[in-house]
């Protein structure tokens, strides 16, 4: 079966949720500034374009700082709207301030093993061993995926251009068929 047939009836037209885990950019931010060009949040800039340039719809978007119960409850929050997929960017490095990837994982139904291991294998075409420290992550919290990716302009385009448009709607798809 060819990767085309295998996507046949992937789902069109997705809602989208982003999440930007960045303590500096959410100091120099407020609460009812809702687009991230306000706020020069890059990333979530890039994000946000590239969905509405695949045909999705970007519903929900939200900067956090690097806190627990921050990331927590607004992930929380994004699940309980009619969102597709959620987009967190930031907090997934290896400094102490980096919380993103210990907090979402542990509120996964099942991880999707694959896509932090294949943007590891395309970060590293790109950049080369700097990419072992990516810990991006992909996993499933009822009838939505979330993506945890890393919070670097060029990763945020890496990850939505070689793995996430390309797939999210075959994701959904296997979800609503539980």
């Amino acid at each position: 079966m060819s990767s085309e047939e295998h996507k046949k009836g992937a789902r069109k037209n997705l809602k989208y949720g982003i999440i930007t885990v960045s303590t500096s950019r959410y100091n120099n931010s407020s609460s009812k500034i809702n687009v991230p060009e306000q706020v020069d949040d890059l990333s979530g800039e890039i994000l946000w374009k590239k969905v509405e340039g695949g045909g999705g719809k970007v519903v929900f978007y939200k900067i956090i700082p690097d806190d627990v119960g921050k990331i927590k409850d607004t992930l929380e929050d994004a699940l309980g709207n009619n969102i597709d997929v959620i987009l967190i960017n930031g907090g997934t490095g290896l400094s102490k301030k980096d919380l993103t990837i210990e907090t979402v994982e542990k509120m996964y139904e099942k991880k999707i093993d694959g896509f932090g291991e294949i943007f590891r294998y395309i970060s590293f075409k790109d950049i080369g061993s700097p990419a072992i420290l990516s810990r991006a992550s992909g996993g499933v919290i009822g009838e939505k995926v979330i993506f945890a990716i890393p919070g670097s302009p060029k990763a945020a385009g890496l990850a939505m251009d070689e793995l996430i448009l390309k797939e999210a709607g075959h994701i959904v798809k296997h979800l609503e068929e539980n």
